[in-house]
């Protein structure tokens, strides 16, 4: 298995090992791929929803008179500053990860890695 500290470690990995024996490696390599990203997709919709409700309710928990829109826009660009993404992928991320919190079945298959974020 990979080490993913030491460069040099995995490419002397992948050039002992030969195309038949990498499979189950790439197979590995990508679930753990499919898993950080799903932890970081999930975060980012936290950190956008603490912002957005900051916006719409205010440090005291009193409504404020904003439409939700400007909320949401305010989530977005949270999330866009705090993980140096583009704006677009910022509301993907941040629409996807509420739609995600009604269907927690479909959230723990994701956060296993046996879904992509393009196929979510």
């Amino acid at each position: 298995m990979f080490t993913y500290t030491d460069p040099a470690a995995d490419d002397n990995l992948l050039s002992s090992v030969g195309a038949e024996g990498l499979g189950a490696f790439a197979r590995d390599a990508l679930r753990l791929s499919r898993q950080a990203e799903a932890r970081a997709l999930l975060m980012a919709y936290h950190i956008g929803e603490s912002a957005y409700n900051e916006r719409l309710f205010g440090a005291d928990g009193r409504h404020r008179m904003i439409f939700g829109q400007t909320a949401r826009n305010t989530a977005v660009g949270e999330i866009s500053l705090a993980l140096r993404i583009n704006k677009t992928k910022a509301g993907e991320w941040y629409s996807l990860g509420a739609s995600l919190q009604e269907y927690p079945k479909i959230r723990m298959a994701y956060l296993a890695g046996e879904f992509s974020t393009h196929r979510m």
